[in-house]
């Protein structure tokens, strides 16, 4: 036994494999990994549709919709977008009204729909 559990842990340090009871296990995989919360969640208040992410930014469109500029503030005219890259999360159209902003909150009004952005604690 006990060459086995030391076996067992060079095969693991070497290889990221572990043997139990003749069956094979990945340890990376294995490890339960805890989820951290995301940092902004953001809701469609006209059918109640939720997003989460961790980085929203607003975006300054130019005439031709192709070009814009990015931002960290909230303001009539942009869009804002939740966890901005190549594959983001949402995107709104333009906001037209800003009905509420506070610490950690912001409900606003786009063209088409009115949404709220919570900022999470991870308390």
């Amino acid at each position: 036994m006990k060459y086995i559990a030391q076996f067992n842990n060079w095969f693991n340090t070497k290889l990221g494999w572990f043997f139990t009871n003749g069956n094979k296990y990945n340890a990376y995989l294995s490890i339960a990994k805890e989820k951290s919360k995301p940092k902004y969640t953001l809701k469609r208040l006209n059918d109640g549709l939720t997003h989460n992410g961790n980085k929203i930014q607003y975006i300054n469109w130019s005439g031709n919709r192709e070009e814009h500029t990015s931002h960290n503030s909230i303001k009539v005219g942009r869009s804002l977008i939740l966890d901005p890259g190549t594959n983001f999360t949402w995107l709104t159209t333009t906001i037209t009204e800003i009905i509420e902003q506070r610490e950690g909150y912001i409900k606003f009004q786009t063209k088409n729909s009115t949404y709220e952005l919570k900022e999470n604690t991870n308390g």
